[in-house]
């Protein structure tokens, strides 16, 4: 998954609309995100994480994205473009928020919305458009399910003991989605079905073996005895 464009509003630390372009910065390769304490480095990637899975890693809450600081009628949301399986696609996510009645005091609730585009001969073609839809398209594009991501991709802070020290088993499925050994694990899987069949052949083989052994064994005695051969 290659990022190219996020954009965000109203979410967060960021009370306006924030416009972030990758591909400038991906060109070199590497680019670092810095900046003051509390500037909001750390939100960005989880931005990016709630882009792609409608999740936050860490202690966050992902129905209280909504910005403190923004305007109480501001719309909350974030977009992002990326490339995966070579296409590109946009991500679109409207997180639960409290907006603010129309009609007397008070707020209404409102629910999380999301959509999947992929961009084809220069237009969008809706891929899903439904939150549980969209979760399931993009962790099916990205081969990683978000707490995957999280703990492969954005390892939130304070959390790389816990990677380290995670159980063989959990260990083990990161890797293979990591390092895509799905092929080596069939190749592992086939090599050890023909070792048992040819163990099975062989134990075979050698039962009939000692069978054709007995049989001319005995068959040798019953011709000693009737006198057909010399002892």
């Amino acid at each position: 998954m290659r990022p190219h464009r996020l954009q965000l509003h109203a979410l967060g630390p960021y009370a306006g609309e924030v416009d972030i372009d990758f591909d400038p910065l991906t060109a070199d390769g590497l680019f670092l995100i810095h900046g003051p304490t509390g500037a909001g480095k750390t939100f960005l990637l989880d931005a990016l994480c709630f882009a792609l899975y409608g999740e936050v890693p860490g202690a966050r809450n992902r129905d209280t994205l909504r910005s403190d600081h923004a305007e109480p009628d501001a719309h909350p949301w974030i977009e992002l473009e990326f490339s995966s399986q070579g296409a590109r696609y946009r991500v679109h996510r409207v997180p639960m928020h409290e907006r603010r009645s129309r009609r007397g005091t008070g707020t209404t609730q409102q629910p999380s919305k999301a959509t999947l585009a992929r961009l084809d001969g220069g237009a969008w073609v809706p891929v899903a458009e439904k939150v549980t839809d969209v979760n399931q398209a993009v962790t099916h594009l990205l081969g990683l399910t978000a707490v995957q991501f999280q703990q492969v991709i954005l390892l939130p802070q304070g959390r790389f003991e816990q990677v380290l020290r995670a159980d063989n088993a959990t260990r083990e499925q990161l890797l293979q989605k990591l390092f895509d050994t799905e092929l080596y694990a069939r190749a592992a899987a086939w090599l050890d079905h023909e070792a048992k069949r040819r163990r099975l052949d062989v134990a075979a083989g050698e039962r009939e073996l000692a069978t054709l052994r007995r049989q001319a064994a005995d068959r040798w005695h019953t011709l000693v005895a009737d006198g057909a051969v010399d002892a």
